[in-house]
């Protein structure tokens, strides 16, 4: 996992890419812009996370995301998620919860067609 800090009005994830990495919030806001769009569609605060879906499932995002203060980001590569789901089986049970947990959220961003 590699720290990285993005001054405001930096694009951390673009839209129609695939993601090689899930990034997570440790400081900061960042929006979501959807394709086409220029009014955020959503706000990711710290805490929160993107990029995992597409990395897993291969897919394109289709959103961009900007950060609209300083952001400290920590980014885990799909080669590191990879290993870490090889050597620690359980890591999968953590992962299906929180996806579990946030499939109302993945559900609307869905209808939405924003995947990020």
């Amino acid at each position: 996992i590699r720290a990285v800090t993005y001054p405001p009005g930096s694009i951390v994830a673009y839209d129609n890419a695939v993601s090689y990495k899930v990034s997570f919030v440790s400081l900061g806001e960042a929006a979501i812009i959807k394709h086409g769009e220029s009014t955020p569609y959503a706000a990711l605060m710290s805490g929160e996370y993107f990029g995992l879906i597409p990395m897993v499932l291969g897919e394109k995002t289709t959103a961009s995301i900007v950060t609209t203060t300083y952001c400290e980001v920590f980014e885990l590569s799909a080669e590191d998620y990879e290993e870490i789901r090889i050597q620690h089986p359980e890591f999968n049970d953590i992962i299906k919860k929180v996806a579990s947990e946030q499939s109302r959220e993945l559900i609307q961003r869905i209808i939405d067609k924003v995947i990020i």
